[in-house]
This record gives C-alpha cells, structure tokens and sequence, in this order.
C-alpha cells in the first residue's frame, strides 16, 4: 500500500485514512509520516487531529509532537484539538514534564488555548500535586481570556484550598463569580476547608 500511494498523483483518501487507523506501533507511525511528507498536500485540520491520536495510540509522541508545529513537513494544520489528545495522554499517565511539553509547543507554534485545554491541564496539576505549575498556567489561560470550565475552577479552587493559599483562593472566587453565577459543590467545600 505504501508503494501505491507513493506512485500515485494523489493520495487515495480511503488509503490514508486506513493507514492511520491501522497505525500500531512506532514503525506504522514512521511509515505513516514518511508517506504523509511525500505526499504533503493535507491541509486538514481532522487530518491532523487522526495523526495525533494515531501517535498517542502507539505511544509515539515524538511524532505526534511534530504534528502540532505550526510550518511542518507534512502539510499538517494543528489543531488544539491535536495537542488535546496529547495533553490526554499526560493526563493519563500523570506526566508534567510531557504536559509542559506540548503546553511549550502550543505558545511556540500560536495554538490557542482552550477551555477544554484548561481542564486537562490543571487536573495533570492536581494529579502530580504540583501547585507551582498550577499556579503558572492559572496565570497563562486568564492572560490568554480564556473562559474556564466550572471543572477547572474547582481542581483549581480546591487546590489552593488544600496548600492554605487563601490569597488564590480570594483571586479564584472572584474571577469564578465573575464567569459564572452560581457555586459548585467543589468551590463551595472550597471555602469551608479554609
């Protein structure tokens, strides 16, 4: 199949998707990319999203990393979309440093950050008790306007709760109640552990 759609003018779509749902391992990505450079005339932001999933299912982030470069060699248009499915993989296996990397891909290649991206992030924070990195990218998705997710406010909430940081808490509450009207279970039990 690789042959075939080497030689070929343009890339059967039905081969390329095929290709990557097929993708198992690190071997399958790499052939994946090499047909995807060759070709380089997706500019598909599914495409990229597919590839992403791709990479994260066979554990090849390195290449899924490169999918989000804003002036790739695979003709890719990433997504937050993509970096989402990355960040879900350091969700999954409780891993900041992976999850600061592609946060640093994200501000190098201009994606904009999301609400959903929030969520991920900050529960990686919660979930590796790291109340620095928290506190960091806290500052980084208000700067950027981003609208918080209930769920966000409260990982966020209940963590400066837990460290007595009062001070974030008062910070949070006000931009919560200026986003949302009413309280959560979690930032209500928020104030009562303070």
């Amino acid at each position: 199949m690789y042959d075939k759609i080497l030689e070929s003018v343009l890339a059967p779509n039905a081969w390329t998707w095929s290709m990557i749902e097929n993708c198992k391992n690190r071997e399958d990505i790499q052939l994946l990319f090499d047909v995807l450079q060759n070709l380089c005339r997706f500019n598909n932001c599914n495409l990229c999203q597919e590839v992403t999933k791709a990479c994260v299912h066979a554990r090849a982030l390195d290449f899924g990393k490169k999918a989000l470069w804003e002036h790739n060699v695979y003709g890719f248009t990433p997504t937050i979309g993509s970096a989402n499915h990355l960040l879900q993989y350091a969700k999954e296996h409780k891993d900041a440093t992976f999850m600061q990397e592609v946060m640093k891909l994200l501000k190098k290649n201009n994606l904009p950050l999301q609400p959903t991206t929030a969520d991920i992030v900050f529960s990686i924070c919660d979930d590796t008790d790291n109340w620095g990195l928290l506190t960091k990218y806290s500052k980084r998705f208000v700067k950027n306007g981003v609208n918080l997710h209930k769920a966000a406010f409260d990982i966020w909430m209940e963590f400066a709760a837990k460290v007595g940081d009062i001070e974030s808490l008062w910070k949070t509450e006000k931009l919560r109640c200026e986003s949302m009207k009413q309280h959560t279970v979690g930032s209500g039990f928020s104030w009562i552990f303070t």
